[in-house]
């Protein structure tokens, strides 16, 4: 056999050799991704539920330590205001105490959003309780910040837990 035959012998069955492997190596690879894909459906199937609770959750947070919820669900009767400035900033920081594991279901964003409105709204308070004696009615702290709530009054406080509302309603329409 001359070298020319043996090269047309080898030549095929090296290009089929290669050709096996190319095609063998895209099935591995489109297979690989498959899975992937299918361990990513199975991932969403788990956490969505999880996550959607925890923007629940998280939602009623706001809610709950809204100023507007704060005072009704609050009564400031027979109390003096340094002890109702106490109760309502003890109940606004328990609140958030409990909710504080849903940080993780969230966008780094939304979870600030939520901590700077909780502070705005522990300022906001107390800087209403200075305005009157320690030892005063607390049904004038009520009132103020029941006056802080209305019509052209409202306060920037109000305002930030409102956003977060927002913000926190457009990252659940992008993401579910």
């Amino acid at each position: 056999m001359e070298t020319s035959d043996l090269a047309l012998l080898i030549i095929p069955q090296i290009l089929v050799i290669v050709l096996c492997i190319f095609l063998m190596r895209h099935f591995f690879q489109r297979d690989e991704k498959m899975r992937t894909l299918d361990l990513l459906k199975e991932k969403a199937k788990v956490s969505t539920p999880i996550r959607l609770q925890a923007y629940e959750r998280l939602a009623l947070l706001l809610e709950r330590i809204h100023p507007r919820q704060l005072i009704i669900r609050i009564k400031p009767d027979n109390l003096t205001v340094q002890k109702y400035l106490q109760i309502l900033t003890h109940s606004v920081q328990s609140e958030f105490e409990h909710n504080l594991s849903q940080q993780i279901y969230v966008t780094d964003g939304l979870w600030a959003h939520i901590i700077h409105s909780r502070d705005d709204i522990l300022i906001e308070i107390s800087e209403y309780a200075k305005e009157f004696p320690p030892q005063a009615p607390a049904s004038l702290l009520s009132q103020r910040i029941l006056e802080s709530l209305s019509g052209e009054n409202k306060q920037i406080v109000i305002w930030e837990v409102d956003k977060t509302l927002r913000i926190m309603r457009g990252e659940i329409a992008k993401q579910f």
